[in-house]
């Protein structure tokens, strides 16, 4: 596994996502691939962040405006 998916793994199999998202544990047995695919907004983000962070450095801003464009057009 790559190193992105183990840190993308480790933010998804907090317990939050399944008590105050409603995320069942079987939607969160998945890689960084195929989280930037997922139709759940919070994991979706997570995947937008983890990708980023590990991939070309990105200001804190730019950053900031993907992810908030995503929710934007998620929220539609």
């Amino acid at each position: 596994m790559a190193r992105r998916d183990d840190i993308f793994s480790s933010f998804i199999q907090h317990p939050i996502l399944t008590e105050k998202y409603d995320v069942e544990p079987q939607e969160l047995e998945i890689n960084i691939a195929q989280g930037l695919q997922s139709n759940i907004p919070i994991i979706r983000s997570i995947a937008i962040i983890v990708d980023a962070l590990e991939g070309k450095p990105i200001s804190d801003n730019a950053l900031r405006n993907k992810v908030t464009q995503y929710l934007n057009t998620a929220a539609i």
